[in-house]
């Protein structure tokens, strides 16, 4: 017992040097947050000037935001009088129509719309089918499957299609974010519909926080091959909260589109960093999904990963000092474009000419 004594006691100083060392980098490590904090608050007043967004605040359930009516932004950001992004006129009348839905991936805003993935989709369908095909790019930057469903529930009546393609991102299970006040960007430090007090909330209030969180981000999509599969975030992202949501979602828009006499498909798009570890984890939960729910499903993720290195994303850190490594170039418009019109053909979800 002596001895168990004089050992604690021969401890005790080596474990208050410990302590105060563990609680001298608490206060730094909590310091050198809040100078950071303050410091991007500063940087980004300054360096964020108020823009000319196409996104306006939308009163209807669910939807949160949507796009400007008749936009046109020098020309290459069209909208028409439905807050659809304007197709090209054929002057035909179209046999079969397609509304896609989707976020950004799809809205393709770092494109021309001749280089879009809807457009090049309606020219090849309307060569190879001999009848004109028409389709809408319903596509919203920042929706999330929540939002895409009820977009879908104010647009299929309108549009009244034969076939309803849906545009899936891997990062749609996310909670949308708010729309910035008067200047129709998004506020990706804030989420729509949150309400009450939550641990998460706070802390995506915080910008350092999101900073951090998205530069860890930003070097696993940069380098995924530096990480192990089971310690990147891509990994686990169907295993997250708002995964399930996604899933509600799809059988809700399975119904719609029965409602209306329309057939329905998924299209899931990989992010680049994917098809480099490879790991198609998430897309294979969806994939299994569908099968089970009967929902038609096309995965890009094995023809992406065949041709990545062709640039099918477009690099953003060249250009707004951010990795996105998610939003298609021209070339992975094409390659979408491809793969889709070859699954709407071999599943015959169209009709022929009269």
């Amino acid at each position: 017992m002596t001895r168990i004594r004089a050992e604690v006691s021969r401890w005790n100083p080596r474990l208050r040097k410990l302590l105060k060392l563990l609680l001298w980098l608490a206060i730094s490590g909590v310091c050198a947050l809040i100078a950071l904090e303050i410091y991007l608050r500063i940087a980004l007043s300054i360096s964020e000037p108020p823009r000319d967004g196409f996104l306006v605040p939308s009163d209807q359930p669910g939807l949160y935001y949507a796009l400007r009516p008749n936009y046109d932004k020098e020309g290459h950001v069209q909208t028409d009088a439905r807050g659809l992004r304007c197709r090209t006129n054929t002057g035909t009348t179209p046999t079969n129509t397609i509304l896609f839905i989707g976020d950004s991936v799809l809205f393709g805003g770092a494109v021309a719309y001749e280089q879009n993935l809807s457009h090049l989709l309606e020219e090849d369908l309307t060569q190879k089918m001999r009848t004109p095909v028409a389709v809408w790019n319903a596509g919203i930057p920042g929706f999330n499957s929540q939002q895409e469903l009820a977009w879908m529930r104010i647009k299929a009546p309108e549009v009244q299609p034969q076939l309803i393609l849906v545009q899936f991102c891997m990062n749609d299970y996310l909670p949308p974010p708010v729309l910035a006040e008067g200047d129709g960007t998004l506020d990706v430090t804030r989420f729509s519909g949150e309400a009450g007090f939550s641990v998460r909330g706070l802390l995506y209030r915080s910008k350092a926080v999101v900073f951090l969180k998205e530069k860890l981000k930003d070097l696993q999509k940069v380098r995924p091959e530096w990480f192990p599969k089971r310690l990147h975030y891509l990994h686990y992202i169907h295993k997250g909260p708002g995964w399930t949501a996604c899933k509600e979602a799809f059988r809700e828009m399975q119904r719609i589109a029965e409602a209306h006499g329309a057939r329905l498909a998924i299209i899931l798009f990989p992010m680049e960093p994917q098809l480099r570890i490879p790991d198609s984890s998430p897309q294979d939960d969806l994939r299994r999904f569908c099968a089970n729910e009967g929902i038609q499903v096309l995965d890009l993720f094995e023809p992406f990963e065949t041709h990545w290195r062709e640039g099918l994303y477009i690099e953003f850190s060249h250009r707004l000092g951010t990795v996105d490594l998610v939003h298609l170039s021209a070339r992975g418009h094409e390659l979408a474009a491809q793969c889709i019109s070859e699954f709407i053909l071999q599943a015959g979800c169209l009709i022929g000419p009269k």
